[in-house]
């Protein structure tokens, strides 16, 4: 099933609805509806600068999850990216770690 000029603009709004409520909007966002391969939905983190592209697939599988899933899965996962982000790199220091685990636990508590 394809996905309508209508639900790109639902994930859109979904997803910076999200951003806002985990208080991650000290990000760029470009959004992009195209194909892809193997996801419903993806974001592609950018450390330097501050970006991602948070992409909704033109074709839907059938997994049933709505479009407001697909773009809350997608605004934790930019939560997460800065963290997975400095978890990777081989250079980094114990405490850029902590605060970046930190900011997921602060974007928690301002929901529980």
């Amino acid at each position: 099933m394809k996905t309508s000029k209508k639900d790109f603009e639902e994930f859109q709004k979904s997803f910076r609805k999200y951003q806002e409520l985990l208080g991650v909007q000290n990000f760029e966002i470009i959004f992009e509806h195209r194909k892809l391969d193997d996801n419903d939905a993806e974001l592609e983190f950018f450390r330097q600068p501050c970006a991602a592209v948070a992409r909704l697939n033109t074709q839907r599988s059938d997994s049933g999850r709505s479009i407001d899933n697909l773009a809350k899965h997608e605004a934790i996962e930019l939560l997460l990216a800065p963290l997975r982000s400095a978890a990777m790199r081989r250079d980094v220091a114990e405490d850029e770690v902590n605060e970046r685990a930190h900011s997921v636990v602060q974007a928690l508590m301002r929901l529980l």
